[in-house]
């Protein structure tokens, strides 16, 4: 979330967020180590230096990746509980959602958002202060059964793209990690983003304890093998993802990419 007052970018963080804490033991915890996504499993608890992250991998071939923002009165969604329960009166079942990218205390998306492909919010390619123009900052977008992540200042409108959300900064860009994300900073948070393995592999993370920028951008980098991620959010994030006992519905967001079936 980006807060008129929000100093957020590495060195200007400020309280400490808690760890959260999962009691179920037997949720399973995944070395970074050989194929992790190659078994057929979208959700996976995965361990890495000495952090724990929770993701959710969705194959654009067969899993359909939405974006939501308001309902059909025009109010925002704001939180997960809401998302699930109007799914639910169209028969379908919320299976995964996050907070996706940063907003206005309007709940306004902060720069770029496109859905169901109509521009609701334009492109933000002005400087100030806060994780989000933490520059590079980028572009999380789809098209048909394809995705990608764009730095905002190459950033281009085609016909095709179906969804899409600006936030900052870009954790990886093309394989690099960001150039200004310190690697001993303290400043530590839970972390959420999204990391293209290809164009139709996206993946979503968030940490259970705190971490800093640099640990994040190297989670996606060297153990999700991702050549391009994006930061959503701290501190607020938050992720539904039953799979992994995370039955988080509340906070209080702007945008939301879910999947439901």
């Amino acid at each position: 979330m980006l807060l008129p007052n929000d100093r957020t970018h590495e060195g200007f963080d400020g309280d400490h967020r808690r760890s959260l804490v999962f009691a179920p033991l037997f949720l399973l915890v995944w070395g970074c180590s050989g194929q992790i996504h190659e078994n057929g499993e979208a959700a996976r608890r995965i361990a890495f230096q000495d952090n724990t992250y929770d993701t959710y991998l969705v194959d654009l071939n067969e899993t359909e990746l939405l974006f939501f923002l308001s309902d059909k009165a025009g109010s925002r969604f704001e939180n997960f509980a809401k998302l699930k329960q109007q799914l639910g009166t169209t028969g379908k079942e919320l299976v995964f959602a996050t907070n996706g990218g940063m907003f206005q205390s309007s709940l306004e998306p902060n720069g770029l958002y496109i859905e169901n492909g109509e521009l609701m919010f334009p492109l933000d390619l002005t400087s100030g202060e806060g994780n989000f123009y933490l520059k590079p900052n980028g572009v999380f977008q789809l098209s048909s059964k394809s995705a990608a992540i764009v730095p905002s200042s190459k950033w281009k409108a085609v016909d095709d793209i179906q969804f899409a959300t600006q936030s900052g900064p870009l954790l990886v860009a093309n394989g690099k990690p960001h150039p200004r994300l310190a690697v001993a900073s303290q400043s530590k948070y839970i972390r959420s983003g999204v990391g293209l393995i290809s164009q139709n592999r996206v993946i979503f993370a968030i940490s259970n304890e705190p971490v800093n920028f640099y640990d994040f951008a190297m989670f996606f980098k060297d153990c999700l093998k991702c050549r391009d991620a994006l930061y959503l959010d701290g501190q607020i994030s938050k992720m539904y993802l039953p799979d992994l006992n995370r039955h988080e519905l509340d906070g209080r967001f702007g945008p939301l990419i879910a999947v439901a079936r």
